[in-house]
């Protein structure tokens, strides 16, 4: 097994670390991710390279087979690592906006949900604030 070192924010780091431990072993956390990160490998795209600059202060070391090594290579390119960003911090917020109307429904208050939620994660206000995260429930908690 290899690893592949994958700039991130200090969430999605949180979030691939919790079940399967240091370092993340994409199946283990989702069959379907690890297929997207693989296809990432492959596929180079580079056109939007120079128009991104990420916002990542953390990293996690990634788990790939030999055979994906030697077949897909060792890196993202900067279109694909935002891809790869955007598709894990989506899976986060989906979750987050899960909890809240699971909340509702049985006649809690948001900041409960989301303070559950952090909680669940291990996340402090820090790392995902819960400011932030009540946003994105008010824009998008509809959506679902």
């Amino acid at each position: 097994m290899y690893t592949i070192t994958v700039p991130c924010k200090k969430y999605v780091r949180k979030w691939l670390e919790d079940p399967p431990g240091k370092p993340v072993d994409l199946n283990k956390v989702d069959q379907s991710l690890y297929g997207i990160f693989c296809r990432l490998l492959d596929k180079r795209c580079t056109h939007r390279d120079n128009q991104l600059v990420g916002q990542y202060n953390d990293f996690i070391h990634v788990l790939v087979s030999e055979d994906v090594y030697n077949r897909y290579g060792h890196g993202l390119t900067i279109t694909n690592l935002t891809l790869f960003n955007n598709w894990l911090e989506f899976m986060i917020k989906k979750e987050s906006r899960l909890y809240a109307k699971i909340y509702s429904r049985f006649g809690f208050q948001r900041k409960k949900a989301v303070s559950d939620f952090q909680k669940d994660l291990r996340l402090s206000d820090d790392d995902f604030s819960t400011d932030a995260i009540i946003k994105d429930i008010q824009r998008y908690g509809s959506r679902l």
